[in-house]
Parts: structure tokens; C-alpha cells; sequence
């Protein structure tokens, strides 16, 4: 019956793991991948108590051929959430959904990145000065750029991944 619905066998006796086979491909020749989108939400602002055990809400179909030449990256570690707060704006509003690479988390190209910090997920800018000195900017001018060198964190900090694409609310 699996085969049959090209579901995951392990989802359609246990009800865990994902719905699809494939790394979430869609239909039998790989053109759609099935993104998840957690219910867990970044804030882009003070952060938001983040669990490890964030839960998928659903999955999003998503073209393989346009992560791979548009995205220039591969399915396999990528997924959605959503946004919360105002300190991303104009970039990022409240309700917009982001997708994160988490293949791109430690030193990467400046840019947008979800962040674990002392247990808050935070949406950020960052900005590599040099070594382990990071410039945490928000893209919102009322809120003050952070400078962290993180060998002096005492508190958890962990680049979870960058965000590649994001779908708006108008």
C-alpha cells in the first residue's frame, strides 16, 4: 500500500517520519521535493523560546530543478519557517515564511541567518569582521547592531542556517 501511495512506510504504520519516500519527492520522476515548514516561528526581534522538538506543520512542494539552479543548493537540509517580530523589516514581516539552508550555517557569506541564541530563534544579518567576531545586525534602524565574539559566549549560540528565499504577505 505504500508503494501504491508513495508514502513512507514508517509514516503510514507509525504515523513519524516524513509523509513522502524520496527525501520528500513528489510523484514517481523527481520533479516536486516537499519542503517542511516547522510550526516553530524566528523572531526577528528579541528571539522566541525555541524547543529542540519543533514539529512539522505540513510540506511544501517545491520545484528540484529551481532549488538546484536558482537556489544553488540540494533539498536535503532545507526547511521553512515562519517570522515574527519587526526588527527584520523592511526585509521581513510578521508572517512571512523563509527558507533556511541549513548546509550553510558556520561561517558562511554575510547575510540572513536563523540563529539559537540562549534558546531563542532570532532571524539576523550577519556580518563576519574577523575570527570569531560576529556583527549581528537587524535590518530594522531602530534596533543597534551586536558585536559577539563567540569564543567569550557563556551562553548557547548556534547559526541553525542561512535563509535562501522567502515567501511575503501582502
Amino acid at each position: 500500500m505504500a508503494k501504491k501511495l508513495e508514502v513512507n512506510i514508517k509514516w503510514l504504520v507509525l504515523g513519524r517520519g516524513p509523509i513522502r519516500r524520496s527525501d520528500g519527492e513528489i510523484g514517481g520522476d523527481g520533479t516536486y521535493v516537499q519542503i517542511p515548514l516547522y510550526d516553530a516561528r524566528a523572531r526577528a526581534g528579541e528571539g522566541m523560546i525555541a524547543e529542540d522538538k519543533e514539529q512539522i506543520e505540513e510540506l511544501i512542494a517545491f520545484s528540484r530543478s529551481w532549488i538546484r539552479s536558482e537556489l544553488r543548493t540540494s533539498p536535503a537540509q532545507l526547511s521553512l519557517i515562519h517570522v515574527s517580530g519587526d526588527s527584520m523589516e523592511p526585509t521581513l514581516r510578521p508572517g512571512d515564511v523563509v527558507l533556511v539552508d541549513q548546509h550553510q550555517a558556520e561561517g558562511g557569506p554575510d547575510g540572513g541567518y536563523v540563529l539559537r541564541w540562549d534558546g531563542h530563534l532570532q532571524i539576523k544579518r550577519l556580518h563576519w569582521l574577523s575570527g570569531k567576531v560576529l556583527k549581528i545586525i537587524s535590518d530594522n534602524p531602530i534596533y543597534q547592531p551586536i558585536e559577539v565574539d563567540l569564543s567569550q559566549l557563556t551562553e548557547e549560540f548556534q547559526i541553525i542556517g542561512r535563509v535562501i528565499w522567502g515567501g511575503k504577505r501582502f
